[in-house]
């Protein structure tokens, strides 16, 4: 019975909401106006259904989206005057049928545009790579990278990426190419060519791209929904890692989308922000790796977030990377670092036969730069040394750590 009117529910929202599916939604500011996400509890009874059904009536509720893989759908609301996307999705809470329930929110790229002149790829001699790449350069490994796209043409890209399996979350298509720029640069500090004499070699030189486009304008700006589908789609195509470098980490949909990859074997890195913010305040997730940015000095960077959810830092200040269009050129923020440590998975010599949470534990316990009181409190877990994970994975860190 539990089973006919969940499937009830669903065809008779599909059925009414059917044109909507087929129009990609206006471009507001914040969010998306009028819906609401949520997956259904697996044990929801007939009771809570009930209550479901009543608030998505009420409010003229129809599906313009449903992931099913992941379980995701998304809901618009009818009705001409509305309350808040927040006010919904509490009311679709307070139904106790679903296990979470938020707005469609929009995060941007965390990104610090810089000189392309000044710097050089002084990361590479900070965390060690020249050592590392004796022992793990990325071949091998796939990588998704969830972003604005990637420029198909990048002569230090090409080689690496994957054009088949390229696809964009927004439009349901296989349109991938980079509007923004964003993306092309978070994979060239992951997967640039190495050894080819020309431009910059990425942490992982050999790792294979599949370049997935999640954002909706050139703007750069992605809904939490399509960020999911990134995820689950790197994912189901066999990506080993999947790298987001956005905000919104703290999300229901990200992180429900981060189980899904942890499941199927991927790890998700995703960056911690560009705010200068203790991200105290929200619960760490133990299916993602959040990363912080330190500088040249092994510093934590003054606009990277910190604190107890961010699992370590890696450099991420003037890292010298590719460009949209076929150039080089410097960038700052979490974009950088988050892909430094998408690279984890490289420095392990049998990487097809390790766990996610093996490779999730492949940290330098403590950097010779900080002490262990700062890190605790401010820097979250620690600084990374790919060279040393190259050839000495340590154990797994306990996921109800204290600092």
């Amino acid at each position: 019975m539990k089973r006919y009117r969940l499937l009830s529910l669903a065809v008779s929202l599909l059925c009414l909401g059917a044109a909507l599916a087929a129009v990609p939604p206006d471009k507001p500011r914040g969010r998306l106006p009028g819906a609401v996400v949520f997956k259904l509890r697996a044990d929801v009874s007939e009771e809570a259904l009930a209550r479901l059904e009543a608030v998505l009536s009420a409010f003229e509720f129809r599906i313009d989206r449903l992931n099913p893989r992941l379980g995701h759908l998304r809901v618009a609301a009818q009705r001409a005057s509305l309350p808040s996307e927040e006010f919904l999705a509490e009311l679709i809470r307070a139904s106790g049928a679903v296990q979470f329930a938020e707005p469609d929110y929009l995060a941007a790229p965390v990104f610090l545009p810089n000189d392309p002149y000044l710097a050089s790829q002084w990361h590479h001699a900070k965390i060690g790579s020249a050592a590392a790449w004796d022992n793990a350069d990325g071949n091998g490994i796939t990588a998704a990278v969830c972003d604005t796209g990637v420029d198909p043409t990048h002569p230090d890209l090409q080689g690496n990426l994957l054009p088949a399996l390229g696809w964009n979350t927004y439009l349901n298509t296989n349109e991938w190419s980079d509007i923004n720029g964003h993306g092309t640069s978070v994979a060239g500090c992951i997967a640039a060519v190495g050894n080819n004499a020309i431009g910059v070699a990425g942490v992982a030189f050999r790792t294979k791209i599949i370049p997935i486009r999640i954002c909706y304008d050139s703007t750069g700006y992605a809904y939490y929904s399509d960020m999911a589908e990134g995820i689950r789609y790197g994912a189901d195509r066999g990506a080993r890692v999947v790298n987001l470098s956005y905000g919104g980490w703290y999300g229901a949909q990200i992180r429900d989308a981060c189980q899904y990859a942890w499941n199927r074997g991927a790890l998700v890195c995703v960056a911690a922000g560009n705010d200068g913010q203790d991200q105290g305040g929200y619960a760490e997730s133990q299916y993602m790796l959040l990363v912080g940015a330190t500088d040249s000095s092994d510093a934590k960077t003054s606009w990277s977030n910190y604190g107890i959810p961010v699992d370590f830092f890696a450099p991420g200040a003037s890292i010298y990377t590719t460009r949209n269009g076929g150039g080089y050129g410097s960038v700052s923020g979490t974009s950088s670092f988050s892909a430094s440590a998408c690279n984890r998975p490289t420095a392990w010599p049998a990487v097809a036969s390790c766990t996610v949470r093996a490779i999730s534990s492949s940290v330098t316990p403590w950097s010779a730069a900080f002490s262990r009181s700062a890190i605790r409190r401010y820097f979250g877990w620690s600084s990374s040394t790919y060279q040393s994970t190259s050839t000495t994975p340590l154990v797994r860190r306990n996921s109800s750590r204290t600092r």
